[in-house]
């Protein structure tokens, strides 16, 4: 599973502490689903008795994407059959990206969603690690509706008898886990959650890495869930100082072009590397003063990053 760079939303928004900003999002888009094209009931070609990565078949609603537009989201699937194991999704099963809407009506964002249902064991859906260092205040949300029919569970065994939803968090480094929902040890039909969409959220830790993962087991077409409009976003950029906190100057700023001075109480060697708005640096250079030749730089918005004696801090830079 590849990690989902986040480094250009840090500086895209790392001025701004207090204003909640998105850090990832999918509303399953990525793949538009067309009538005959890739609308087809998604059959599993891996042997149904040993788990394995599900993988996207032609003329079949796609099961795995990758995250596209300004904050993605990519996503793969993945399949753990029950301890005796059985068809799995071999037999053609409504799972993976969707536009269907007899269930659920409509989606909440956009005009898809994604889809699992009788998955004869239990399918899993792992997103791409967030690489959430440097921000606070985390929060993941998504959207679900769990369609209302005869759900069962016995005893939590890994068999016909107990379907279970379970969307939690991962610590990418820790494995501790955070519960957004778990019916494990509950029937479903006594939860009051299916027939409506329903809002789920949970914070997630400050500045550490994490994997959201879907874990879906049932044994029925009837059994579905859908799920869309998954969001993580923050409140606050930890772990960068103000600029001036250990004794950074820059200016001008605004600047004109031309040169842009930057010292500090040591003006010591300093490593500078300015982004632009999509975290591209388009200006790197090692200053043994304190002057930076900024005259390349187009008018616009751009982060600062300047390195000295161990310590990195970040600025806001307007050039006119």
């Amino acid at each position: 599973m590849k990690k989902l760079l986040l480094f250009s939303l840090l500086f895209y928004f790392g001025w701004a502490a207090q204003a909640q900003f998105e850090v990832a999002i999918t509303s399953f888009e990525e793949v538009t689903i067309e009538t005959g094209v890739n609308d087809g009931q998604y059959i599993d070609t891996g042997d149904p008795t040993v788990a394995h990565d599900l993988i996207n078949n032609d003329g079949q609603t796609p099961v795995n994407a990758a995250g596209t537009g300004p904050f993605p989201l990519g996503y793969s699937a993945s399949y753990v059959p029950y301890d005796t194991p059985g068809d799995g999704l071999t037999d053609g099963d409504f799972v993976g990206i969707t536009n269907f809407t007899g269930t659920v009506g409509a989606y909440t964002d956009g005009t898809q969603g994604y889809q699992f249902s009788d998955a004869d064991g239990n399918m899993i859906l792992t997103f791409d690690e967030l690489e959430l260092g440097g921000i606070g205040d985390i929060v993941v949300s998504m959207d679900v509706f769990i369609q209302d029919t005869g759900w069962e569970y016995t005893d939590g065994a890994n068999n016909s008898s107990n379907d279970v939803i379970r969307i939690y968090a991962r610590n990418a480094v820790t494995d501790e886990e955070i519960d957004i929902l778990n019916t494990n040890g509950f029937d479903i039909d006594e939860l009051g959650i299916e027939g409506s969409w329903i809002s789920l959220n949970a914070s997630l830790w400050d500045a550490q890495n994490a994997v959201l993962i879907i874990e879906f087991r049932s044994n029925s077409g009837s059994e579905a869930m859908f799920v869309d409009n998954i969001l993580v976003t923050a409140d606050s950029f930890i772990g960068v100082d103000e600029f001036n906190d250990k004794g950074f100057t820059i200016y001008p700023n605004p600047a004109q072009g031309g040169l842009l001075y930057i010292s500090s109480a040591t003006n010591q060697t300093k490593e500078v590397k300015v982004y632009n708005m999509l975290g591209q640096i388009v200006l790197e250079d090692q200053i043994v003063n304190t002057l930076l030749d900024i005259t390349t730089l187009k008018a616009g918005v751009y982060m600062v990053q300047v390195t000295e004696d161990g310590f990195t801090s970040t600025e806001k830079l307007v050039v006119r």
